[in-house]
Protein backbone atom coordinates (compact mmCIF):
# COMPACT_ATOMS: atom_id res chain seq x y z
CA UNK A 1 0.00 0.00 0.00
CA UNK A 2 1.44 3.71 -0.84
CA UNK A 3 2.28 5.97 2.00
CA UNK A 4 0.19 8.34 0.59
CA UNK A 5 -3.15 5.94 0.67
CA UNK A 6 -2.05 4.82 3.98
CA UNK A 7 -2.15 8.08 5.28
CA UNK A 8 -5.83 8.89 4.14
CA UNK A 9 -7.46 5.54 5.36
CA UNK A 10 -5.31 6.05 8.96
CA UNK A 11 -7.22 9.42 9.23
CA UNK A 12 -10.35 7.82 8.31
CA UNK A 13 -10.34 5.84 10.69
CA UNK A 14 -9.16 8.14 12.75
CA UNK A 15 -12.65 10.19 12.29
CA UNK A 16 -14.45 7.42 12.94
CA UNK A 17 -13.04 7.24 16.08
CA UNK A 18 -13.33 10.85 17.15
CA UNK A 19 -17.13 9.88 16.20
CA UNK A 20 -17.61 7.33 18.64
CA UNK A 21 -16.06 9.74 21.19
CA UNK A 22 -18.38 12.34 20.97
CA UNK A 23 -22.18 12.82 22.17
CA UNK A 24 -25.04 14.05 20.65
CA UNK A 25 -24.71 17.03 23.01
CA UNK A 26 -21.78 17.97 20.38
CA UNK A 27 -24.40 17.84 17.98
CA UNK A 28 -25.29 20.90 15.01
CA UNK A 29 -29.06 19.89 14.92
CA UNK A 30 -31.98 17.90 14.57
CA UNK A 31 -32.09 15.90 11.91
CA UNK A 32 -35.14 16.71 10.27
CA UNK A 33 -35.37 13.83 6.87
CA UNK A 34 -33.29 13.82 4.38
CA UNK A 35 -29.74 15.11 4.17
CA UNK A 36 -28.10 16.44 1.69
CA UNK A 37 -24.07 16.99 0.84
CA UNK A 38 -24.25 18.96 -2.38
CA UNK A 39 -20.31 19.12 -2.58
CA UNK A 40 -20.19 15.35 -2.84
CA UNK A 41 -23.54 15.07 -4.75
CA UNK A 42 -25.32 12.54 -2.19
CA UNK A 43 -28.76 11.69 0.10
CA UNK A 44 -29.17 9.96 2.89
CA UNK A 45 -32.30 10.24 5.68
CA UNK A 46 -30.99 9.33 9.25
CA UNK A 47 -33.33 7.98 11.94
CA UNK A 48 -36.32 10.16 13.02
CA UNK A 49 -34.28 12.29 16.28
CA UNK A 50 -31.18 11.66 15.75
CA UNK A 51 -29.17 14.89 15.48
CA UNK A 52 -26.81 15.82 12.55
CA UNK A 53 -22.85 17.33 12.91
CA UNK A 54 -21.33 18.68 9.57
CA UNK A 55 -17.28 17.63 10.44
CA UNK A 56 -16.20 19.30 7.03
CA UNK A 57 -16.02 18.64 3.35
CA UNK A 58 -16.93 15.14 2.89
CA UNK A 59 -18.19 13.84 6.83
CA UNK A 60 -20.91 14.33 8.31
CA UNK A 61 -22.27 12.74 11.73
CA UNK A 62 -26.05 11.54 13.20
CA UNK A 63 -26.00 11.26 16.86
CA UNK A 64 -28.74 9.10 18.48
CA UNK A 65 -30.00 11.20 21.53
CA UNK A 66 -28.84 10.02 25.09
CA UNK A 67 -30.30 8.02 27.12
CA UNK A 68 -29.72 9.90 30.24
CA UNK A 69 -27.60 12.26 31.60
CA UNK A 70 -25.36 9.20 32.44
CA UNK A 71 -25.28 8.06 29.14
CA UNK A 72 -21.51 8.39 28.30
CA UNK A 73 -22.16 6.94 24.52
CA UNK A 74 -24.01 8.40 21.90
CA UNK A 75 -24.22 5.82 18.73
CA UNK A 76 -23.97 7.06 15.69
CA UNK A 77 -23.89 6.86 11.75
CA UNK A 78 -20.84 8.51 10.06
CA UNK A 79 -20.55 9.10 6.63
CA UNK A 80 -16.95 9.62 5.10
CA UNK A 81 -16.73 10.95 1.13
CA UNK A 82 -12.93 10.60 -0.32
CA UNK A 83 -11.87 10.67 -3.41
CA UNK A 84 -11.11 6.58 -5.08
CA UNK A 85 -8.58 7.15 -7.44
CA UNK A 86 -5.90 5.18 -5.01
CA UNK A 87 -8.50 2.20 -4.77
CA UNK A 88 -8.79 0.70 -8.04
CA UNK A 89 -11.47 -1.71 -6.51
CA UNK A 90 -13.52 -2.74 -3.57
CA UNK A 91 -11.40 -5.73 -2.22
CA UNK A 92 -8.61 -3.03 -2.29
CA UNK A 93 -10.61 -0.49 -0.10
CA UNK A 94 -11.65 -3.19 2.27
CA UNK A 95 -7.96 -4.25 2.76
CA UNK A 96 -6.77 -1.37 3.12
CA UNK A 97 -9.59 0.19 5.59
CA UNK A 98 -9.17 -3.01 7.71
CA UNK A 99 -4.90 -2.42 7.81
CA UNK A 100 -6.06 1.05 8.95
CA UNK A 101 -8.05 0.30 11.50
CA UNK A 102 -6.11 -2.61 12.78
CA UNK A 103 -3.60 0.36 13.21
CA UNK A 104 -5.90 2.75 15.07
CA UNK A 105 -8.13 1.07 17.01
CA UNK A 106 -7.37 -1.28 20.17
CA UNK A 107 -8.17 -4.75 20.23
CA UNK A 108 -9.93 -4.27 16.69
CA UNK A 109 -11.57 -7.89 15.42
CA UNK A 110 -12.71 -8.25 12.47
CA UNK A 111 -15.95 -10.19 12.76
CA UNK A 112 -17.55 -10.50 8.63
CA UNK A 113 -17.77 -8.82 5.91
CA UNK A 114 -19.55 -9.75 2.41
CA UNK A 115 -20.41 -8.37 -0.69
CA UNK A 116 -23.78 -6.99 -0.95
CA UNK A 117 -26.14 -3.93 -2.81
CA UNK A 118 -26.93 -0.87 -1.50
CA UNK A 119 -29.66 1.08 -3.85
CA UNK A 120 -28.18 -0.67 -7.01
CA UNK A 121 -24.69 0.04 -6.30
CA UNK A 122 -21.79 -2.65 -5.43
CA UNK A 123 -20.98 -3.00 -1.76
CA UNK A 124 -18.86 -4.21 0.95
CA UNK A 125 -20.63 -4.83 4.17
CA UNK A 126 -18.05 -5.50 6.92
CA UNK A 127 -18.76 -5.97 10.76
CA UNK A 128 -15.99 -5.35 13.71
CA UNK A 129 -15.14 -4.84 17.22
CA UNK A 130 -12.96 -2.05 19.03
CA UNK A 131 -12.14 -1.16 22.54
CA UNK A 132 -12.07 2.73 23.25
CA UNK A 133 -11.69 3.93 26.58
CA UNK A 134 -13.99 2.05 28.94
CA UNK A 135 -15.95 0.86 25.87
CA UNK A 136 -16.47 -2.54 23.56
CA UNK A 137 -17.51 -0.79 20.41
CA UNK A 138 -19.18 -2.62 17.28
CA UNK A 139 -19.77 -1.63 13.99
CA UNK A 140 -20.82 -1.98 10.73
CA UNK A 141 -19.47 -0.83 7.40
CA UNK A 142 -20.48 0.08 3.95
CA UNK A 143 -17.65 0.77 1.51
CA UNK A 144 -19.12 2.06 -2.19
CA UNK A 145 -17.14 3.43 -5.07
CA UNK A 146 -18.72 5.25 -7.44
CA UNK A 147 -17.31 7.84 -10.15
CA UNK A 148 -14.37 8.51 -8.19
CA UNK A 149 -15.45 8.82 -5.27
CA UNK A 150 -15.23 5.97 -2.18
CA UNK A 151 -18.51 6.16 0.48
CA UNK A 152 -17.79 5.00 3.65
CA UNK A 153 -21.16 4.35 5.93
CA UNK A 154 -20.38 3.57 9.75
CA UNK A 155 -22.86 2.48 12.09
CA UNK A 156 -21.36 2.24 15.28
CA UNK A 157 -22.94 1.30 19.16
CA UNK A 158 -22.11 -0.25 22.27
CA UNK A 159 -21.07 -3.83 21.53
CA UNK A 160 -23.92 -4.65 24.18
CA UNK A 161 -26.86 -2.62 22.11
CA UNK A 162 -25.28 -3.43 18.82
CA UNK A 163 -28.28 -5.38 17.52
CA UNK A 164 -30.95 -3.03 19.20
CA UNK A 165 -29.26 -0.26 15.99
CA UNK A 166 -28.77 -2.16 13.48
CA UNK A 167 -32.01 -2.39 11.77
CA UNK A 168 -31.21 2.16 12.34
CA UNK A 169 -28.33 1.70 10.68
CA UNK A 170 -29.30 -0.51 8.13
CA UNK A 171 -32.09 1.46 7.12
CA UNK A 172 -30.24 4.80 6.82
CA UNK A 173 -27.83 2.71 4.89
CA UNK A 174 -30.75 1.75 2.61
CA UNK A 175 -31.71 5.70 1.82
CA UNK A 176 -28.47 6.41 0.68
CA UNK A 177 -28.93 8.16 -3.51
CA UNK A 178 -25.45 8.93 -5.04
CA UNK A 179 -25.97 11.61 -7.88
CA UNK A 180 -24.86 10.53 -11.43
CA UNK A 181 -21.73 11.91 -12.44
CA UNK A 182 -21.89 14.91 -14.97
Amino acid sequence: MRLTNRKWIIAMCTVVFIAALSTAEDADKAAEGQYRDETNGFTITPPTGWTTKQAGVGQVFFHSPLESKTDGFSENINIIVGQADKLPDLESFKKAMTAGMEAVFENFTFIEAAVTNVNGMKAIRTVFTFTMKKFTIKSVQYMIIKDGKSFTITGTALADTYETYLTAFEATVGTLQIDKAE
